[in-house]
Protein backbone atom coordinates (compact mmCIF):
# COMPACT_ATOMS: atom_id res chain seq x y z
CA UNK A 1 0.00 0.00 0.00
CA UNK A 2 1.25 3.43 -0.81
CA UNK A 3 0.12 6.60 0.76
CA UNK A 4 0.36 9.74 -1.33
CA UNK A 5 -0.57 13.42 0.38
CA UNK A 6 -3.15 15.75 -0.93
CA UNK A 7 -2.18 17.43 -4.46
CA UNK A 8 -1.84 20.98 -2.30
CA UNK A 9 1.50 19.57 -0.06
CA UNK A 10 4.68 20.07 -2.01
CA UNK A 11 7.21 17.58 -0.80
CA UNK A 12 9.81 20.57 -0.06
CA UNK A 13 7.18 22.33 2.29
CA UNK A 14 5.96 18.89 4.02
CA UNK A 15 10.22 18.36 4.25
CA UNK A 16 10.29 21.34 6.51
CA UNK A 17 7.38 21.39 8.54
CA UNK A 18 9.26 17.73 9.18
CA UNK A 19 12.54 19.13 10.40
CA UNK A 20 10.56 22.03 12.00
CA UNK A 21 8.71 20.04 14.38
CA UNK A 22 11.53 17.69 14.85
CA UNK A 23 14.15 20.19 15.72
CA UNK A 24 11.53 21.66 18.38
CA UNK A 25 11.09 18.02 19.62
CA UNK A 26 15.12 17.28 20.58
CA UNK A 27 15.23 21.08 22.07
CA UNK A 28 12.35 19.92 24.18
CA UNK A 29 13.71 16.61 25.05
CA UNK A 30 17.42 17.94 25.65
CA UNK A 31 16.18 19.89 28.92
CA UNK A 32 13.96 16.81 29.96
CA UNK A 33 15.85 15.08 32.71
CA UNK A 34 13.94 12.20 34.39
CA UNK A 35 13.84 14.14 37.52
CA UNK A 36 12.24 16.95 35.88
CA UNK A 37 9.78 14.81 33.65
CA UNK A 38 8.88 12.02 36.17
CA UNK A 39 7.19 14.67 38.55
CA UNK A 40 4.50 15.48 35.87
CA UNK A 41 2.28 12.83 33.65
CA UNK A 42 -1.31 11.57 33.82
CA UNK A 43 -3.39 8.38 34.51
CA UNK A 44 -5.31 6.72 32.15
CA UNK A 45 -7.58 3.90 32.60
CA UNK A 46 -6.08 2.18 29.71
CA UNK A 47 -2.25 2.91 29.93
CA UNK A 48 -2.28 3.33 33.99
CA UNK A 49 -0.08 6.35 35.03
CA UNK A 50 3.26 7.28 33.08
CA UNK A 51 5.16 10.28 33.08
CA UNK A 52 6.67 12.94 30.89
CA UNK A 53 9.50 11.10 30.44
CA UNK A 54 8.19 7.67 29.86
CA UNK A 55 6.42 9.78 26.92
CA UNK A 56 9.37 11.31 25.69
CA UNK A 57 11.47 7.78 25.44
CA UNK A 58 8.78 6.05 23.83
CA UNK A 59 8.57 8.78 21.49
CA UNK A 60 12.13 8.25 20.62
CA UNK A 61 11.47 4.70 19.95
CA UNK A 62 8.83 5.04 17.86
CA UNK A 63 10.68 7.69 15.55
CA UNK A 64 13.47 5.53 15.44
CA UNK A 65 10.97 2.71 14.30
CA UNK A 66 9.72 4.79 11.52
CA UNK A 67 13.18 5.88 10.29
CA UNK A 68 13.96 2.04 10.04
CA UNK A 69 11.27 1.42 8.55
CA UNK A 70 11.54 4.27 5.88
CA UNK A 71 15.08 2.93 5.31
CA UNK A 72 13.88 -0.08 4.76
CA UNK A 73 11.03 0.16 2.29
CA UNK A 74 13.73 3.28 0.32
CA UNK A 75 16.09 0.14 0.37
CA UNK A 76 18.57 2.22 2.50
CA UNK A 77 18.46 -0.76 5.50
Amino acid sequence: MVAHPPPAVKRTEALAALEASGTAMARAFDVLTQERGGRMGITHAVVGTINLYQVAEWATAHIARHNKQAKRILGQG
